[in-house]
């Protein structure tokens, strides 16, 4: 048998076929909601802990004070109310854009850019939409649900950046260039141009 001048043969495997159109961005969109979903139960979980605010305001108000904006037992709604609210107006947005940040460049960059934008978001989202009045309230308020928002606003960028992972080796394998060994990462995404970085 006489040796293989080019070097080792790799046995080629038939090519997939082509993603129907629109697939990639049905996966992207589908990774988004899911990930919205993890994030905002997240969010919601930490607030098993009740915060000061809630508990100071809770008892101040006497159950029989007439002058009460609110009776004291539609506290527990009220509170879900302005989670799901924070949700919709900060965290999603935020978490968008942190991983449109992500996408070409490391997963720091993307989630200080989405701690940054939900910081911005939740004084209007407070003052404009939830109705907190004075800026004491809204200054501790912004505090509170800044920081519960954080370690959500994490798991919504490690889903997705997991997700990305996942479709870039799929593009990987369309494409045919991930048969050999050393064959190099390249990806017909253009969003995805090399392999994705890991988290760091």
């Amino acid at each position: 048998m006489y040796a293989n001048p080019a070097g080792p043969s790799w046995p080629t495997q038939p090519s997939s076929p082509p993603p129907e159109p629109g697939t990639d961005w049905n996966e992207r969109i589908a990774a988004h909601v899911n990930a919205m979903h993890l994030s905002g139960g997240l969010f919601l979980l930490t607030f098993l802990i009740p915060p000061m605010w809630l508990l100071d305001a809770v008892r101040a108000l006497s159950p029989d004070d007439p002058s009460a904006d609110w009776p004291s037992f539609l506290w527990p709604v009220l509170l879900l109310v302005s989670i799901a609210v924070f949700h919709a107006c900060v965290q999603i947005p935020a978490g968008v854009v942190g991983s449109w940040l992500m996408a070409g460049r490391s997963a720091l960059t993307g989630y200080l850019g989405a701690l940054l934008l939900a910081g911005v978001l939740a004084v209007p989202t407070l003052v404009w939409v939830m109705g907190v009045r004075s800026g004491t309230e809204t200054l501790v308020m912004w505090a509170d649900y800044t920081g519960r928002c954080a370690p959500s606003l994490g798991v919504y960028l490690w889903f997705v950046r997991r997700c990305e992972r996942r479709q870039a080796r799929l593009t990987a394998m369309r494409s045919g260039s991930s048969y050999g060994p050393s064959a190099p990462r390249q990806h017909g995404d253009p969003l995805f141009p090399e392999e994705p970085r890991w988290w760091r």
